[in-house]
């Protein structure tokens, strides 16, 4: 007897073990095939963009997409807004860090060396500093003379003020086009006026103008929902470059889970950036 409820427990342990992981594939298949509905959307979308509606984004939210049961929905991505530590001019930099505290001359030394760590020469600008001038390396990976893998690495700029690079990195992104920050995603990251204290330079925060010349960056997030899902979405942010080209006028730069969420911490840094003028 014993024998017989010892192996009917150890069924019952079987059975309930192997629902649990008939759930968890499901649950997998599920968002694969969501992730592939948002991946064949963003083709969907970059394409017209690029060759249809000559690179006017704000289009984005009339396109209609669906495929095997999923609807997908289309917004400009928060990296859009940003400012691209990469590309931007180094005048909009130092207005930037202008608007948000520093000093002039601060913010055009930081400027400064944030243009001479992604440049390959080795001649530093005046208030720059070039790869010699950093004593330390990491992993050791020579540090500067090339363009930033990641936005943390700002911290790692000679002579950069940690708390203003903190407060700094939720409007930096290294997947942008080069353009100022809009002013209206600025007022609403840190409720503050930073288009009327920008004074580093002519540079101005504001809206840049789209078009679909070859080179510009465009960034958008894709949406996918199904209502076998529950009604949960999945979405995806893709970065793509104009080619100019006639069978495949865009190219992808980068596609990754979206994360376009206010950290806890900014109003933190807007006391403090308070504080600071």
């Amino acid at each position: 007897m014993w024998t017989a409820l010892l192996l009917s427990m150890a069924l019952a342990v079987a059975i309930a073990a192997a629902r649990i992981e008939a759930q968890i594939t499901r649950a997998e298949e599920a968002r694969f095939a969501a992730r592939q509905a948002a991946l064949d959307g963003l083709d969907y979308a970059a394409w017209r963009i690029a060759a249809e509606d000559a690179g006017q984004i704000e289009k984005l939210s009339t396109y209609g997409f669906s495929i095997n049961g999923y609807e997908v929905a289309f917004k400009p991505s928060l990296e859009s807004e940003k400012l691209d530590i990469n590309l931007a001019s180094e005048t909009t930099i130092a207005s930037f860090f202008s608007a948000l505290g520093l000093e002039n001359d601060e913010a055009n030394q930081l400027a400064a060396r944030i243009a001479d760590w992604r440049d390959e020469d080795d001649l530093a600008r005046p208030n720059g500093a070039e790869g010699r001038d950093y004593t330390s390396a990491r992993n050791g990976e020579k540090i500067g003379d090339r363009l930033f893998y990641s936005i943390d690495e700002l911290k790692l700029v000679l002579g950069a003020p940690h708390d203003v690079v903190e407060c700094a990195l939720p409007a930096l992104t290294i997947f942008g086009d080069g353009s100022p920050p809009s002013s209206s995603f600025m007022q609403t990251l840190y409720g503050r006026d930073l288009e009327r204290t920008a004074t580093a330079s002519s540079a101005r925060l504001g809206t840049a103008l789209r078009s679909a010349a070859a080179g510009r960056r465009y960034a958008i997030t894709a949406s996918s929902k199904s209502e076998k899902d529950n009604g949960q979405a999945y979405e995806l942010t893709g970065v793509f470059r104009i080619t100019g080209g006639r069978e495949r006028p865009y190219e992808w730069i980068a596609q990754f889970e979206s994360q376009d969420t206010m950290p806890e911490t900014i109003a933190e840094c807007s006391q403090h950036l308070a504080t600071k003028n």
